[in-house]
């Protein structure tokens, strides 16, 4: 109910309240229903417990973080393509004008591949900047006061 009214305040469609609602709703009651079947399995609090946080830390914790290392091989994999695809056409830009004047262009405005990979690379060490700032307060207990937030990180700052 608080969530509903705070969202009502700040303009947040019916529809859209509604919608967030029957997702949290479900995702309670999934986990209320394993519980309960767990439960009811009559082994001991123990095995329970095993059992219930095993089915907890597999969805949650474990799947995510395969899911992110496979993500990170084929991140580089692909970034390796680019590079590969990108020299071959600056090397085709020798024998066909039209290319080479493009990728000539696309380098002088700064829109080429290396351009966006060096974007890409700032938009990473920014957000390990925004982890170091934010960590010490979500994991260390740290107090944050309105301060702060003129210490935050901003994208385009040096640290």
């Amino acid at each position: 109910m608080p969530l509903s009214i705070a969202a009502l305040i700040e303009g947040v469609a019916m529809p859209t309240i509604a919608i967030v609602a029957a997702v949290a709703a479900a995702y309670l009651l999934f986990w209320v229903a394993l519980a309960v079947l767990v439960g009811r399995l009559h082994w001991t609090s123990a095995a329970d417990a095993a059992m219930l946080a095993a089915a907890w830390l597999v969805p949650v914790l474990i799947v995510p973080t395969l899911g992110h290392v496979s993500i990170g091989a084929r991140v580089a994999a692909y970034r390796a393509g680019l590079e590969a695809r990108d020299a071959a056409g600056r090397s085709l830009g020798w024998l066909l004008p039209s290319v080479g004047v493009q990728g000539l262009l696309t380098r002088l405005a700064h829109t080429d591949l290396q351009a966006q990979l060096a974007y890409q690379d700032r938009i990473r060490a920014f957000h390990a900047r925004l982890r170091g700032f934010y960590y010490g307060y979500l994991f260390h207990d740290r107090p944050f006061a309105g301060a702060d937030f003129d210490r935050a990180p901003m994208f385009g700052t040096p640290d």
